[in-house]
Order: C-alpha cells, then sequence, then structure tokens
C-alpha cells in the first residue's frame, strides 16, 4: 500500500540532495565579502612594505655615506675632500663626496608615492669623524600617499642614525 503524506498539499523536492539557489547566493556573497576584504588587506600590507622597503633602503645609504665620510674614502679626482653629503628633493636624495671641484654623485630615485615631508636640510659628513654637521637632532619623514602612513629616521650630532619605525600621521618628531 503506498504512503500517504499527512499534508497532502507538500511536494517532495526533485532532488532531495541539491542546493537551493538561496544557499548558493548566500556561499556567493560570503565568498566575494572575504575576497573583497582579503584583497583591502594586502594592497595595504604591500604598501607599507613599500614604504618600509625604501626607508630601510634610504637608511642604509645614509650609513654608507657616514662610512665612507669617516674611513675619508676619497673618490678618484677629488681634491681636498670635505665629506658626503646628502641633498634632498620630493621624492630623491643625492649623495655626492664634497670636493674643490664637483665630486661623483648619486642620485636615489624613491617610488613616487612616497616623499620626504617636509623635506629636510641637507646633511654633511665630515671625514676622519662620525659625526654629522647638525645643531639638534634631524627627524626625516618619509610619508607614503597611498597609504597615509609616515616612517621616520632620527639623526642626531653624534653620528647615530635610529630606525624611528612606523609613526602615526602626521609624524611627531622630537
Amino acid at each position: 500500500m503506498p504512503y500517504a503524506s499527512p499534508y497532502p498539499h507538500t511536494r517532495k523536492p526533485l532532488n532531495p540532495r541539491g542546493f537551493t539557489l538561496i544557499e548558493l547566493m548566500v556561499v556567493l556573497i560570503i565568498i566575494s565579502s572575504l575576497s573583497v576584504a582579503g584583497y583591502v588587506n594586502y594592497t595595504g600590507y604591500n604598501n607599507d612594505q613599500r614604504l618600509r622597503q625604501t626607508a630601510q633602503t634610504f637608511l642604509n645609504n645614509l650609513r654608507l655615506a657616514q662610512t665612507d665620510a669617516s674611513a675619508a674614502k676619497i673618490p678618484a679626482g677629488c681634491a681636498n675632500f670635505g665629506g658626503y653629503q646628502v641633498t634632498f628633493l620630493n621624492s630623491s636624495y643625492t649623495i655626492n663626496a664634497v670636493c674643490t671641484v664637483p665630486g661623483p654623485s648619486t642620485q636615489y630615485a624613491m617610488t613616487p608615492d612616497i616623499t620626504f615631508h617636509p623635506l629636510p636640510d641637507t646633511l654633511l659628513f665630515g671625514p676622519l669623524t662620525n659625526g654629522i654637521s647638525i645643531s639638534g637632532q634631524t627627524c626625516i619623514v618619509l610619508h607614503s600617499n597611498s597609504s597615509n602612513k609616515d616612517y621616520k629616521i632620527l639623526v642626531d650630532p653624534a653620528g647615530n642614525i635610529n630606525d624611528g619605525g612606523f609613526t602615526v600621521t602626521p609624524a611627531s618628531c622630537p
């Protein structure tokens, strides 16, 4: 004898093992939301790493200029060596040997979205000393326009170059 349902107006689904359209849409919305959130976090992480890498490269180039000056590493053709000078533009900096005749210089360009803010004064690392020609502690701030974050580097008259790390925008410098 066939089974009679107590609810004759209900129908059995055609395929009881499948998913409904609503269930599939909910799953797609959840996956899309997680993908968007992951992409936004990944982009922010990449911007932070680009700023950190640019700051570390700049820091290493400052230390190299300081080391070359303290060791009196005189470039060929340089008369009356006066050290190494670091000058700043908006998104680049130049390190050159200070000589009677213009010494060799190297210009370093940063990624276009990273700038010095505010523009630091020129630094001069003197020969045969670790010191630098500044009156007080200098705060050099690299600003990322894409992530709106700052990275701080501190230089003092004794020649100490310190990594200040990420700071809250606008960067507070001592």
